[in-house]
Formats: structure tokens, sequence, C-alpha cells
């Protein structure tokens, strides 16, 4: 399954956390960060096509961020985490003691292990940490009025057609983080600790001083044309694509082309 697939299976089977769109494939937080916008290719690589936050009056193709419309960055929150898993996932926790026979990769001198197992045909789990760096603006609505202001350039941009864009609005990272997925119900994961915890400090897994980023927020939208579809069918088109949850009238956008649509959705908190 390519890569783009297999993340957005992922993402999807992580839906159930409350931190958005979550990362098959982590990326150092100095590449993916709150403001940017731009998308992930087919090998789920992250490209930024415009800092939103530092757009000149003057630049040549895009609108900046309207100054009365202040997103306002908010204060960087510090988490915790356990184990993330997808919904259909179970697990089970063992003490390592005596002659107890521990699962094969698990490496020796371990002082527990857990098991994931699921119950469809997906399964993800995810350690992070030891502490989740939350760093997020408080307002979506600044980037969507952006959104609706570029909507005609950003939808002229190689490689748009082909791929969802992105305007990210928050981060969720980690200085270490692994993840495992799989497709197989009869698939078992095991992970050894070196304490009597399940978190990412006792995993024994190494560091090397940048933090990862393994859920985005934002808003994620996708451009279409619609030729040759007839008039009837391309209003009918236009009614659903166009519209988002949250979009009020004032939020309605402007200066598309009548032959392309819009499809839109928002992920992570408001």
């Amino acid at each position: 399954m390519p890569d783009s697939k297999l993340n957005e299976v992922y993402a999807q089977g992580m839906k159930q956390h409350p931190y958005g769109y979550a990362l098959f494939k982590p990326r150092d937080s100095t590449i993916i960060k709150p403001g940017l916008c731009g998308f992930f290719d087919d090998n789920s690589n992250w490209t930024t096509i415009v800092d939103t936050t530092t757009i000149p009056d003057n630049h040549t193709h895009f609108q900046p961020l309207k100054k009365k419309y202040d997103p306002c960055l908010d204060q960087p929150e510090t988490l915790k985490w356990g184990p993330q898993y997808s919904q259909s996932v179970t697990s089970k926790w063992f003490d390592v003691t005596g002659k107890v026979k521990v699962p094969a990769g698990i490496p020796a001198g371990v002082k527990a292990y857990s098991t994931y197992r699921s119950s469809d045909a997906f399964g993800a789990v995810l350690l992070a940490g030891p502490d989740i760096l939350h760093e997020r603006f408080k307002y979506k609505k600044p980037f969507r009025k952006w959104v609706k202001h570029n909507f005609r350039t950003l939808s002229q941009i190689n490689d748009v057609q082909d791929n969802h864009v992105w305007v990210i609005t928050g981060t969720y990272s980690a200085p270490q983080c692994w993840l495992n997925a799989w497709q197989n119900t009869q698939n078992v994961v095991s992970v050894g600790f070196e304490a009597q915890a399940a978190d990412v400090a006792t995993a024994g897994l190494e560091s090397d001083n940048s933090r990862y980023v393994v859920f985005v927020e934002g808003l994620r939208f996708k451009f279409w044309k619609l030729w040759p579809f007839s008039g009837y069918k391309q209003q009918q088109l236009e009614g659903a694509m166009m519209a988002s949850p949250d979009m009020d009238s004032e939020d309605q956008l402007e200066g598309n082309d009548p032959d392309k649509v819009i499809w839109w959705e928002e992920w992570g908190e408001d």
C-alpha cells in the first residue's frame, strides 16, 4: 500500500484521540509547525507552499492574514501520554518476573512488556514522550478567511490538484516516538519496558535532541475541476463540496473559478 494511503488509514484509525490528524511518518518540528500551508505527497513527505504568518503586504501571489483577524498563538502546553492506539486495539500488560518467557524480539533485561492486538483488519499503536508539546493558534477562523482570499492562487499550484492541502494550526510533538501499524487481525505487537510503566521513557528509545510531530491540527482541503459536468450537476457539487460545518456566509469562498470546487474539513480543537 502506498505511504499516502497508509497514512490516511492510520490517521482515520487514530481519529478517536482528540489530537487531530495522526502522522504515519512523524516529522521534525522545524519542518511542520503552526501557520504553514502545504501538502503531503505520495510518500507522505511534507512540502511547504507558504508560511501564512510571514506573508508581506506586497507578496507577489498570496494575500497576508488580515491584521484584524489575529489568530493569536496560544501558550504552549506540556502533556504526558501513555500508549495511544486505534479504536479496535486491546492491550495486555505483563510483569517479567522469575522465569517468565518473553515474546521473540523483546530484549533481555526488560521489567515488563505489553502486547497489542486488533479485532479489525487495521491496528496501530503509538508511543510518544516523555513529554508532549502542544503548540497551536487559538483560532482557526483567521486561516479559513486566508484560504477564502487565496483560493484562486492555491488552486493553480502544481501538485495541489493531486493532494490534500493543509493549513497547519497546531502540532503535538515529542523528543521520542515509536509507532507500529498493521493490517492483519492475527498480528500481535509486543513492546518491552525497562520499568513498571508503559511509556516511551521506559521503552529504551534513543533521542537525538529533535522533536517529532505526531499529530497535526488544521484545515485540510482539496480542489477539483468539474468539466465536463453539466451546469446543473456542477451546482449540486459546489453546494456539497464548498460547504463546511463552521463556514458561515461571511466565510464563503470568493474569486473561485466556475469549474473548480473545494472539499473541506477541519482536524483538532477549534
